[in-house]
């Protein structure tokens, strides 16, 4: 069943980089404009969709200039209504919401009030939101947010993984019960491209370009070279995730 697993894989990454290409160039532009304006990247994924913002974080080849919104309640106020707004009046108290930043939020299914309520927050402060999402589950079944809203119907801007419905892409043979979830590939795949089309077309315009670098690919200063990055963005950055 692996090979069934590596070809849905593929399929979906196939499908988004042919589907959603304008959309890949046009997210790459938010946060391109809000690198150059000093501006933050920020992430918010509620459930597994956490680790597709986590995976941004102090990592090599990313832009400094992202930091992390983090639900400390482990999902388990994700469909409490009100919540989000907490959350992000404290995130904001702590690091900032300017209207040069920027906002990516993912969610596969849209449809809980956390993540709406982040990219609602975020749209209040000025800020342009980007979301991903799979906008065939997003639709297919009632928001729980009070609004009656959904996540696609909040941001700016939507990027479809184009996941079938509930994610999981295979069935165990006997039993008939849905495996093998791609949301993560999907997610991440799309994150890692507007980051890199971002960081392309900074590259056009200078070479003064914030990005983490590691000592592991023989780069000696790595340690010298992430500290000066990061100080340009002091106080707007969580340190190492916490």
């Amino acid at each position: 069943m692996t090979n069934a697993y590596l070809h849905n894989i593929n399929k979906v990454l196939e499908t988004i980089a042919e589907e959603e290409q304008t959309k890949l160039d046009a997210a790459a532009a938010i946060i391109r404009k809000s690198i150059k304006a000093g501006g933050i990247i920020h992430a918010f994924g509620s459930g597994h969709s956490a680790l597709v913002a986590a995976d941004t974080i102090n990592r090599t080849g990313c832009p400094v200039a992202i930091n992390q919104i983090i639900d400390k309640t482990d999902d388990m106020a994700e469909r409490l209504n009100g919540y989000g707004q907490t959350l992000l009046r404290h995130y904001e108290e702590q690091y900032g919401l300017f209207e040069r930043d920027c906002l990516i939020v993912i969610s596969n299914s849209g449809r809980n009030p956390l993540p709406i309520e982040i990219a609602m927050g975020g749209k209040a402060k000025g800020l342009q939101t980007i979301a991903i999402c799979n906008v065939k589950q997003a639709n297919s079944l009632p928001s729980r947010h009070e609004t009656g809203l959904n996540l696609t119907q909040v941001a700016d801007l939507v990027l479809d993984t184009h996941l079938p419905i509930g994610e999981a892409s295979l069935k165990l043979p006997k039993t008939g019960l849905a495996v093998a979830p791609i949301s993560t590939f999907a997610g991440m795949f799309i994150m890692q491209s507007i980051l890199l089309l971002a960081l392309e077309g900074l590259e056009q315009e200078t070479t003064d370009i914030p990005i983490f670098v590691t000592d592991n690919a023989g780069i000696e200063d790595a340690d010298e070279r992430n500290a000066a990055s990061r100080k340009r963005y002091q106080g707007r950055l969580r340190r190492f995730g916490v």
